[in-house]
């Protein structure tokens, strides 16, 4: 994978089809696939992301790979991981889709300390009056500009706003 050698995404790929293969060979093969970059490991990795079957940490390697493949066909998968049953998985797909963000300022709203790296929101966590507050403080700007960007957060990724209930 550091190499980024194309003709070893086939044999990744098939690494990923093994339901017994070894989680410690499964894991560094979804990294690799990440790393080297190839369109053709998406739907492959989309798959085990989605597989609410599948082991976590092999879901969250999945999210990662595709974050750093950066193809398109991920973002619809990604948004449908957003109501996943598992927190871990919402947070690393909001992660994930924030990473994709062009808008700095959004990606920080995406975050609980507002930072805009680490600790993403939950999306089912609802967004309240004093996060707006909080958010409009530390990133000097207005509360309602603070709102109007939540909303079309929310829109976008489905996050839950206290005041639109």
């Amino acid at each position: 994978g550091k190499i980024k050698y194309p003709r070893a995404v086939d044999p990744l790929i098939k690494r990923l089809d093994y339901e017994n293969e070894k989680i410690e060979l499964r894991i560094p093969a979804i990294e690799a696939l990440g790393n080297i970059g190839d369109p053709r490991a998406v739907e492959p990795l989309i798959k085990r992301m989605a597989n609410e079957n599948e082991r976590m940490d092999v879901r969250r390697a999945s999210i990662n790979a595709l974050v750093n493949i950066g193809d398109t066909r991920a973002v619809e998968p990604l948004l449908k991981r957003l109501a996943d049953e598992n927190e871990a998985i919402r947070k690393k797909a909001i992660e994930a889709l924030a990473k994709i963000c062009e808008e700095e300022t959004d990606r920080k709203l995406l975050t609980r300390n507002l930072f805009g790296e680490k600790f993403w929101l939950d999306p089912k966590d609802p967004v309240d009056e004093r996060r707006i507050k909080r958010a409009a403080r530390k990133l000097k700007l207005s509360a309602e500009e603070i709102k109007q960007r939540y909303e079309r957060l929310a829109e976008r990724y489905g996050l839950k706003l206290m005041w639109k209930r």
